[in-house]
């Protein structure tokens, strides 16, 4: 009976280390191409990195790397998981409790960015145009989730919300056109949400993000006047962009809309490899028929103070 209980108690000890051994596992970074952050933590002393780019090592130091999204706590300060497994404080993703695997930890920032461009052209395949003199991005925000699940979870990390996109100064023809509800010149897109994905998967030397409304496949809305008429147009569906750098912790960083060399109004790239076309359409209420749409504009991506953010392939 004794050796039994020995046994027995051996194999419960076995099983908890395998649970405690899959959890750890669990926490391993999310599937690439991923955004990684290197952020202050609240709890000083509880950070390994003693730089605001994570690149030098130091225990009880300032600063960590985490996955991007997390649970909101209060005043700037979320839960997020650690990107390196077992380098937290917390145990789970809403960061009660301390110990365990230590996955989570309470970090203090925006967890957010802004984003701004210079000129930008809408160009329809019938040969419309649409020049804006610049846009913003006043609150793009890293996903948040409820911690009810590691799918959610996976998703949140590698997802952003954009919110909505301002052109300024947009003319067609030296006319204007704008947003119903908005300043003149102005024109605002739906609710935007973003997804990380390879442009060149094999290689990954090339990492983009898809802009997609968040509900339904209305992208943007407005209305322009053309030779004394009001022409209203739809524009539906989505756009990808490349990101000028990856790899590399940075406050600042670029997103590349292009249409192709033959200004064919066909979006570059028009999908991530293994994924589904993306593209735009535009119909006007003039010329009643859907045309292939592109944009050309790149945006400068700012992340908040002593935060710095990784596209990580």
């Amino acid at each position: 009976m004794k050796h039994l209980k020995i046994a027995g108690l051996c194999l419960t000890a076995m099983f908890a280390m395998s649970m405690i051994a899959a959890e750890i596992a669990s926490a391993e970074p999310p599937a690439k191409p991923a955004p990684a952050q290197c952020v202050r933590v609240h709890e000083n002393g509880t950070g390994n990195f003693e730089d605001s780019k994570c690149k030098k090592e130091k225990a009880k130091s300032e600063f960590i790397r985490t996955r991007t999204g997390g649970i909101f706590i209060e005043n700037g300060v979320w839960c997020q998981r650690v990107w390196e497994a077992g380098t937290g404080t917390h145990n789970e993703a809403s960061c009660e409790k301390k110990g365990g695997t230590k996955n989570y930890i309470l970090v203090k920032h925006t967890n957010g960015f802004k984003s701004t461009s210079k000129s930008g052209t809408l160009r329809a395949a019938n040969g419309t145009e649409i020049k804006c003199t610049s846009s913003t991005v006043e609150e793009g925000k890293f996903g948040a989730f409820k911690g009810e699940g590691e799918k959610e979870e996976e998703e949140a990390a590698k997802e952003v919300r954009i919110g909505k996109i301002k052109y300024n100064g947009c003319k067609s023809g030296g006319e204007e056109c704008k947003t119903e509800g908005a300043a003149a010149e102005e024109i605002t897109t739906r609710e935007l949400t973003g997804r990380f994905g390879y442009v060149k998967k094999e290689a990954k030397t090339e990492v983009g993000l898809e802009l997609r409304p968040s509900s339904g496949t209305l992208f943007s809305e407005f209305a322009c006047t053309i030779l004394k008429l009001k022409a209203k147009a739809k524009v539906t569906g989505c756009i990808i962009g490349r990101f000028e750098k990856i790899n590399e912790m940075l406050t600042e960083n670029k997103l590349i809309f292009t249409e192709s060399a033959a200004k064919e109004s066909i979006q570059v790239p028009l999908k991530f490899e293994g994924g589904a076309a993306c593209e735009l359409t535009e119909e006007d209420s003039i010329v009643k028929k859907a045309e292939k749409s592109a944009i050309t504009t790149e945006y400068t991506l700012t992340v908040g103070e002593e935060e710095e953010l990784e596209i990580n392939a």
